[in-house]
């Protein structure tokens, strides 16, 4: 059962949401009243210009906690929840944030249920499976996290280890696993 907020909560992310809401200093300063005192609307004025001046930077650390988030779900690969989609696909999803995504996993096609059947309990005990699943996931977050990398100043060149090994030693995998592309 995958947890609600694993690898996809964040200090600085919560703080200023994603480009379709209000930020957490904007909540804040929208719940003035209508009539506000001087004395108010000079701290409030004061807030909002150091908010503005410190918002950059907000930023920055909230699309580093992204990077960092989508690096621990793919090596903490351990929530896995397969489903069928349209009758003929399985789909494997796991927990994978993106700040501008509405969605907070990461789904990819493992296979047809012609080749592997329907029955999802069996496959979720299957290592062979189970393996592939995970490969293409991890194949998957890393094309991902690199676009996140790419995005954030000093960090572009992430890609160079992030593919050096791709056989991941983090992955248990079976005495004799077939070649999965």
């Amino acid at each position: 059962m995958m947890s609600k907020f694993k690898h996809i909560r964040g200090a600085f992310i919560d703080l200023i949401g994603d480009t379709g809401s209000y930020t957490e200093p904007e909540k804040f300063l929208i719940n003035n009243p209508s009539k506000a005192s001087s004395e108010l609307q000079f701290l409030t004025t004061v807030y909002q210009n150091t908010v503005d001046r410190i918002s950059e930077k907000l930023n920055y650390l909230a699309r580093l906690e992204e990077l960092i988030l989508q690096i621990r779900a793919m090596e903490d690969l351990s929530e896995i929840k397969l489903s069928i989609v349209r009758g003929e696909y399985i789909y494997a999803r796991s927990p994978f944030l993106r700040i501008d995504s509405s969605t907070k996993d990461l789904r990819v096609i493992v296979g047809k249920i012609e080749e592997f059947g329907k029955n999802l309990e069996e496959l979720e005990k299957n290592p062979i499976f189970i393996l592939k699943a995970k490969l293409k996931l991890i194949k998957s977050m890393k094309n991902m996290i690199v676009k996140t990398a790419a995005a954030l100043p000093g960090l572009g060149d992430l890609s160079t280890n992030l593919y050096k090994d791709d056989n991941d030693n983090r992955i248990d995998y079976p005495l004799s696993s077939p070649n999965f592309n």
